[in-house]
């Protein structure tokens, strides 16, 4: 979710121009949210719309008290570092990679001379993990225990030049994890589904976003303390509506089991219902956080 910033009272200074989207003359921030296969939003962050999301994919999947077995992101979401963390803390990463039908496929070894060399073309380096992967190991529990932020150790890993023998080898085990994933990918339809429904989740809940954000079309100051309380409080809201949906769709549902058995019948419809619609919810007025 893309929010511009209010010139008129200053720029923040971690917003960013977006050219086709606001121009340049306003800089812009991305809110970025966690949410869970039930809806309900477990973290959220403001970053630059300049930045790139997948430093920042790890950032609340590691502390949150629920059991997150798999993610899912989208392309700008995912990168090989990304890929072998995933696979290093234990969460499957399944992400909707955009461009996957043009990314290189790594091999173990010598071309074995069967038609499978045509499909992994590449040949990957495991003595580069071999000889590093106890530096990999202590990456992984570093954030694990919360010791080092994700996104602050992607970044450094992405940035230094020349390429640090902890970042090759985590690049290396990152296109052995990636080239199983886009393999996997193709040949297990109801993962692709299901990678598309958790998509679907997160972007069906931005309507519900843009209802409630308030004041001047979503605009902000340029105060970055404001950025992040706007953001918490917005998650806050948002997840109190989905609990009042959850509560009241459930208390009509048991009505009609009641009085209108025959109408309960098919399991399927009710699978398809979701908490998010706010048609009836009134955004004005002043929501009060003191207690």
């Amino acid at each position: 979710m893309v929010t511009p910033i209010d010139q008129q009272r200053g720029r923040a200074a971690a917003a960013d121009p977006l050219a086709r989207e606001f121009g340049h003359r306003r800089g812009a921030l991305t809110v970025l949210n966690w949410t869970s296969d039930q809806y309900s939003q477990y973290g959220t962050k403001v970053v630059s719309v300049a930045e790139r999301e997948a430093v920042h994919t790890l950032e609340q999947v590691l502390h949150t008290t629920l059991p997150v077995r798999e993610h899912t992101t989208d392309t700008h979401g995912a990168t090989e570092h990304v890929f072998a963390l995933f696979d290093l803390l234990g969460p499957r990463f399944i992400p909707r990679l955009r461009d996957a039908g043009e990314l290189r496929l790594h091999r173990l070894g010598a071309p074995t001379g069967l038609l499978v060399d045509q499909v992994l073309r590449a040949r990957a380096r495991p003595d580069r993990i071999r000889e590093h992967y106890d530096e990999l190991l202590r990456a992984a529990a570093s954030l694990k225990r919360g010791w080092v932020p994700a996104s602050l150790l992607l970044v450094r890993l992405k940035s230094s030049s020349p390429q640090t023998p902890l970042a090759a080898a985590l690049g290396e085990y990152g296109r052995i994890v990636r080239t199983n994933f886009l393999l996997r990918f193709c040949a297990d339809p109801p993962m692709r589904s299901r990678i598309t429904r958790q998509l679907n989740q997160g972007e069906t809940l931005h309507a519900l976003r843009r209802h409630l954000v308030i004041g001047s079309r979503a605009q902000l100051p340029a105060d970055e303390d404001d950025h992040h309380r706007h953001a918490l409080c917005l998650q806050l809201l948002v997840n109190a509506v989905l609990v009042w949906n959850a509560r009241y769709t459930t208390a009509a549902l048991e009505h009609l089991a009641a009085t209108q058995p025959k109408l309960m019948g098919d399991d399927s419809a009710l699978a398809r219902l979701a908490p998010i619609a706010h048609a009836h919810i009134n955004p004005l007025g002043r929501y009060r956080f003191d207690n």
